[in-house]
């Protein structure tokens, strides 16, 4: 997705701008969301895992 946003080169007219971040944004915040709970749920799973390990003595 960043790739396809560097096709616009700066500056850009004020309005111009505001509607390609317009089309972007929300697709941009969904998978941005999406990541952070991924990476969440891993560290708890990590974080599990490590727990169960069992002690050395």
């Amino acid at each position: 997705m960043n790739i396809a946003l560097e096709q616009y080169n700066p500056p850009l007219i004020a309005e111009d701008a505001d509607a390609i971040w317009a089309e972007y944004s929300p697709r941009w915040q969904f998978w941005n969301t999406f990541r952070t709970i991924v990476s969440g749920i891993t560290l708890l799973l990590v974080g599990f895992a490590l727990y169960a390990l069992p002690r050395r003595a």
